[in-house]
C-alpha cells in the first residue's frame, strides 16, 4: 500500500512539474522557485506558487522549451504502468485472502460438524455401555440374592443333619 501511495504521489509531482503553454505545449517547470516581493521590500522564494506550478513574475521571463519532456513523460508512463500493476496485484491478492478466508470458514464448518458427529457418537456408545452396566448390575445384584438363598438353604440343611445324625 505504501508503494501504491507513493506512486500515485510521484505521479501527481510529475504532472505538477509541467505545465500547459498557451500554444498547448508542455514545458517543464525546473526553474528556480518563484519569488515574491514582500511589503518589507525582500524577495524570498515561494515554495506554495512552485508546488502550485506557477512561473516566475512576468519581469523574468521563464525560458520555453518547444519538445515536450520526454524523460519526465517516460517516467510518467512508467510509474502509471507499476501503479497499475500494484493495483492488479493487490486485487489479485485480496482475491486470495478472501479465498483463503472463504476455505478457512468451511474447514472450520466441516470441523465443528465432524467434532459434533463424535460427540454424539461417543453420547450414545456411552449411554449403551450404561445401560449394558445397570443390567449386569442388576444380574448381579439377583445372583447374589439367589446365592444368599442357598448358602440360607445349605446352613439348614446341615442343621437337620447335624439333628439327625447321632
Amino acid at each position: 500500500m505504501d508503494k501504491l501511495a507513493d506512486y500515485e504521489d510521484e505521479i501527481r509531482r510529475l504532472k505538477g512539474n509541467t505545465s500547459a503553454d498557451s500554444d498547448g505545449q508542455a514545458t517543464p517547470v525546473t526553474t528556480p522557485p518563484v519569488t515574491e516581493v514582500v511589503p518589507s521590500g525582500g524577495v524570498f522564494p515561494s515554495r506554495f506558487a512552485s508546488l502550485m506550478g506557477a512561473r516566475r513574475p512576468s519581469t523574468t521571463p521563464a525560458p520555453t522549451n518547444d519538445r515536450p519532456s520526454t524523460a519526465s513523460s517516460r517516467r510518467e508512463s512508467d510509474l502509471a504502468a507499476a501503479l497499475a500493476k500494484e493495483h492488479e496485484l493487490r486485487q489479485k491478492a485480496e482475491g486470495q485472502a478472501n479465498q483463503m478466508s472463504v476455505e478457512i470458514e468451511e474447514l472450520s464448518v466441516t470441523l465443528f460438524q465432524q467434532a459434533n458427529d463424535m460427540v454424539a457418537e461417543e453420547r450414545r456408545a456411552r449411554a449403551k455401555l450404561e445401560e449394558r452396566v445397570e443390567i449386569l448390575e442388576t444380574r448381579d445384584t439377583e445372583k447374589r440374592k439367589r446365592l444368599e438363598r442357598l448358602e440360607g438353604a445349605l446352613r439348614r440343611i446341615e442343621r437337620v443333619r447335624g439333628m439327625l445324625s447321632p
